[in-house]
């Protein structure tokens, strides 16, 4: 069985968080920060797969999107 790593679980979800943190800003902010979430959220994920590593970085990938469609 794979060991997991929780120093890289750990730093993946706060990277998760910022991204959804920065969806719900673009939601309530308007049209115009559509230039700046998409940009930010993609960032985050570049990111997570460098320091985390890839499956981390699929992981936050596969779970953004619900997460923001979960929350409107």
């Amino acid at each position: 069985m794979k060991s997991i790593d929780i120093n890289k679980l750990i730093k993946a979800s706060l990277f998760l968080a910022l991204a959804i943190v920065f969806q719900v800003i673009g939601k309530t902010t308007g049209q115009i920060s559509q230039f700046f979430v998409g940009p930010a959220v993609n960032t985050l994920l570049i990111l997570t797969a460098a320091i985390c590593g890839g499956f981390y970085g699929i992981l936050v990938g596969s779970l953004t999107p619900i997460l923001a469609w979960l929350t409107g």
